[in-house]
């Protein structure tokens, strides 16, 4: 199972291309994976490896969904087709985003790449940092304590 851990500042070229930092590189090519699948949400992009992509999709195609999450579903499934590429690392370890893409996350000539786990959040310097500062701010019932001691 591929895991990202870490945060990385990168430049976006003029031909929409971004470096996927090494570390994370080498995580994919671990475990034999050269594509990853990109989901632009309202201020970042949601790049998911082959591994986690598919859960993701069988999870959204699932005849298990609570019949009174079925239009919430739909709704999702139409966001993620339209939103969403397949983008396979080049030779230098670059992949390349729309423009739509970009604009949608409110990226423009530098990103944050944050490692979450099992995917990878692409982010603008602003809307990461808001976003890194109430992560770490909120854990108003310890949940962070409760998992661990559950180890």
């Amino acid at each position: 199972m591929v895991t990202f851990l870490g945060v990385f500042k990168h430049a976006v070229d003029e031909k929409f291309r971004v470096a996927i930092p090494a570390r994370f590189r080498d995580q994919l090519a671990k475990w034999g994976q050269s594509d990853l699948y990109a989901v632009a949400r309202e201020n970042h992009i949601v790049l998911f490896p082959q591994d986690a992509w598919e859960k993701f999709v069988e999870r959204l195609l699932s005849e298990d969904n609570p019949p009174h999450n079925a239009q919430h579903y739909d709704y999702l499934r139409r966001q993620v087709a339209l939103s969403g590429e397949i983008c396979r690392l080049d030779s230098q370890g670059r992949i390349m985003l729309r423009p739509d893409q970009l604009q949608a996350a409110g990226v423009s000539k530098e990103c944050q790449i944050f490692g979450n786990m099992r995917v990878l959040e692409l982010w603008s310097p602003k809307a990461f940092e808001g976003m890194a500062q109430k992560a770490l701010s909120q854990d108003e019932n310890n949940l962070w304590l409760e998992i661990v001691q559950s180890l």
